[in-house]
């Protein structure tokens, strides 16, 4: 009987290949509704597939989506709940301090900004 920690029988080792964080991302990328995605489009120019792949066929997506994506998977937000004003401004508020988080908060800027047009064309085609 060995007294060793290691194991008797050898193992195998496992390979872990450097697209296993992209595979991921783009699991998780799926769960953004259509309208996720078209509100994603409209204010970041970055076109994403049902499947979380990007339309051009790049890599990077912005930290954005991966954020609604997350909390859509997480619950934070219900899949039948639209990104509001106030969802992305309580994910701009939980964003670190510092230039790490530049392209994210111009990001949720410029979703707001959408949310804000979509809100007044909205006001404006109601009958008065």
């Amino acid at each position: 009987m060995s007294t060793s920690a290691t194991p008797t029988r050898g193992l195998r080792p496992i390979s872990v290949r450097a697209t296993t964080p992209a595979r991921w991302r783009r699991n998780a990328l799926a769960a953004l509704t259509a309208e996720d995605r078209a509100l994603l489009a409209e204010a970041t120019g970055v076109l994403l597939t049902a499947d979380g792949e990007r339309a051009d066929g790049r890599e990077l997506v912005p930290a954005v989506a991966s954020a609604v994506a997350r909390d859509r998977l997480t619950g934070r937000l219900p899949t039948g709940r639209p990104v509001t004003r106030t969802y992305l401004e309580q994910l701009w508020a939980a964003l670190p301090l510092g230039a790490g988080s530049a392209a994210t908060i111009r990001d949720i800027t410029a979703l707001l900004d959408v949310l804000a047009r979509r809100d007044a064309l909205q006001a404006l085609a109601q009958p008065a």
